[in-house]
């Protein structure tokens, strides 16, 4: 989907760059440097678009280790055994 927009906004500062040279506003040469411009505008949008959705799943995984380190751990002891495994905020001991 945001590989889309990338292309989408290259496609129409394509048609105006052309729009503008069929006016005359602009001549040929810059058509052709402006063609070249866009084209790479285009590529380092659609990187970053495309890096974004990384980036998001990057976030969650850094939320749920800082979560971690925020859990405060309880050891506990059983009755019949020596130990009980660590048990974080809610969890019961097995």
């Amino acid at each position: 989907m945001f590989a889309a927009i990338g292309s989408a906004a290259y496609f129409f500062a394509y048609f105006l760059i052309a729009l503008e040279t069929v006016r005359g506003r602009i001549t040929l040469g810059d058509l052709t440097y402006f063609t070249g411009a866009f084209s790479n505008m285009r590529s380092l949008l659609e990187g970053i678009l495309l890096r974004f959705p990384v980036v998001m799943e990057g976030s969650l995984y850094l939320r749920d280790l800082f979560d971690f380190f925020r859990a405060k751990a309880s050891h506990c002891v059983a009755a019949e055994t020596a130990s009980c495994a660590c048990t974080y905020q809610k969890r019961l001991c097995v």
